[in-house]
């Protein structure tokens, strides 16, 4: 009893049907890695950008608040 097994070889159509699944599933990969990364970008920079302009009227405000408050000051001790 010679059991002999051959396994049946692959045609040129579905190797290359195979061939493009590896490719369009690489691609859409890619795509997705792109499409994430275009998400954050678009999301991080104007949280970034509103919080760095926020960031620095605060400061404009405190520095401003600061200078009127010891004008004020010298103001009254001018007036004494």
């Amino acid at each position: 009893m010679n059991a002999s097994f051959s396994l049946p070889h692959p045609d040129s159509q579905s190797e290359s049907r195979n061939r493009s699944t590896v490719i369009c599933t690489y691609l859409l990969r890619i795509s997705a890695r792109l499409t994430g990364v275009v998400l954050c970008v678009l999301i991080l920079v104007p949280l970034v950008t509103v919080s760095f302009v926020l960031v620095s009227q605060r400061k404009s405000h405190s520095c401003l608040a600061s200078g009127h408050a010891l004008v004020h000051h010298y103001n009254i001790i001018y007036s004494l």
